[in-house]
Parts: structure tokens; C-alpha cells; sequence
């Protein structure tokens, strides 16, 4: 028999989590498995998914399915749909019968054409700055309901502290990139200055003046003006 809480993959899902080591993470691959576990414990469900909200912007970054994943986007597309407001406002949304349901008329319409009748979206706690929803959709009218959403949201515990360990890391990331790629554009720049101020006798801002006009004129970025007048010395050298 199954324990609550666990899936037949093993393990409740925080533990799960408690057990992933960041630095081998990203967002999708925390946010699959997410999706996967909470499938596994709705047995009706057919697809589930994760929205993620960032500023205005919301994406999927985990499906199951090719199904939930485009239902998802149709939603982003109008701009409203239980993922969407599940997401923004922290509250679950089940929907039991597309055919009915008047609240998203875009989006009961697109999953009426797929033949899925039944969504049920539960947030994520809102803690750490996330803002994020699991998404479950199945073909049968009725086939969630409250219980389901409480089982789901009792699932979800341990879910934003993991996001957001992740999203600090890939943000740690980005800067450490970005602050090693400017020091390396500021080090090409320098150089390509010298080898101005060494061919016309130029000073610094006199070079430097040169390499923006030349930028401004052949619509390339400086640094890859720098980069190709140092890779060109190297060779002429």
C-alpha cells in the first residue's frame, strides 16, 4: 500500500527535495520533478505541470506532457486561466467541466477542442518571492475536486524553498558569467586601445574615440572590434 505523501518513484516529495544538491540542478529539472510526483499522486490526473511567475512574465518550466504544456501557453497567450490566477494570486482554481465553466471563455474553449474537460491548479506556498502553481489536467468532467486540491497543496511543502535555492544559484551564476565576461571585454578594449595608441600616437581617449567610431560605422559591438584587431595583431605578430 502506498504511503501518503510518497509516489511509487519513492520518497515524499520534500524529502526528495531536501535530498538535491543545488549545484547539479536547474528550475525544469526540480520543476519535472514536482510535476511527476503530484501526477503520480492523482491517479486521474493525465498531465501536470509548473507555472512559474517572474516579474510579468509566466512560463512553464516542467510538463509531463506535450498537452499540458500547451494548454499552459494557451493561457500566458490571452493572459488569464487557472494556472495564471492560481499563480498571481496564491488561491486554487479547479475547474470540473470545461463545457460549463464561464471564468476563462479562451481557455474552456481551447481545452473543450482537446477533449480535456478537468483542471485543477494549486500554488505553490508562496514563500521566498515565488510565485508558482502545479497544474493537473485530465478528459473526464469531475474528475478533481476539493480533496484533491488539499492533497495536492499538502504535497507542495518544501517546494519554493527548493525554486528558490535553485533560481539564487542560476542568478549567482549569471553574475559570476557576466562579471567575468565584462572583465574580459574591458581587457580586449584595453588592449586594442594600445595598439592604436601605438600605431598613430594616439592617448587613450583618443583610441578609445576611434574604436567608437568604428563600432558606430560598421554596426559592430566594440568588443568584437577589439576582439578581432588583437586576434589580427596575433597573427600579423
Amino acid at each position: 500500500m502506498q504511503a501518503a505523501g510518497t509516489t511509487p518513484e519513492g520518497g515524499g516529495l520534500a524529502a526528495r527535495l531536501h535530498r538535491l544538491l543545488v549545484v547539479q540542478q536547474s528550475v525544469p529539472s526540480v520543476g519535472l520533478l514536482v510535476a511527476r510526483h503530484v501526477e503520480a499522486a492523482v491517479p486521474r490526473a493525465a498531465a501536470a505541470s509548473l507555472t512559474l511567475v517572474r516579474g510579468r512574465r509566466a512560463a512553464t518550466v516542467a510538463a509531463t506532457g506535450l498537452l499540458a504544456h500547451e494548454l499552459d501557453e494557451a493561457q500566458y497567450t490571452e493572459g488569464t486561466g487557472p494556472c495564471l490566477d492560481t499563480a498571481r494570486s496564491g488561491q486554487p482554481h479547479l475547474m470540473t467541466d470545461a463545457r460549463t465553466d464561464d471564468r476563462w471563455p479562451a481557455h474552456t474553449a481551447e481545452a473543450c477542442r482537446r477533449g480535456t474537460l478537468s483542471c485543477l491548479s494549486v500554488p505553490v506556498p508562496p514563500q521566498h518571492g515565488i510565485r508558482a502553481a502545479v497544474n493537473l489536467y485530465a478528459e473526464p468532467a469531475g474528475a478533481f475536486g476539493p480533496a484533491d486540491a488539499e492533497h495536492v497543496a499538502g504535497e507542495l511543502a518544501g517546494v519554493a524553498v527548493a525554486l528558490a535555492n535553485v533560481l539564487d544559484h542560476e542568478d549567482l551564476v549569471a553574475a559570476a558569467t557576466g562579471v567575468r565576461q565584462a572583465a574580459e571585454s574591458r581587457a580586449l578594449i584595453e588592449q586594442a586601445k594600445g595598439l592604436l595608441m601605438h600605431e598613430h600616437g594616439w592617448d587613450a581617449d583618443e583610441a578609445f574615440a576611434e574604436l567608437l567610431k568604428r563600432s558606430n560605422d560598421t554596426n559592430v559591438r566594440v568588443r568584437d572590434l577589439a576582439a578581432a584587431m588583437v586576434a589580427s595583431a596575433g597573427r600579423d605578430g
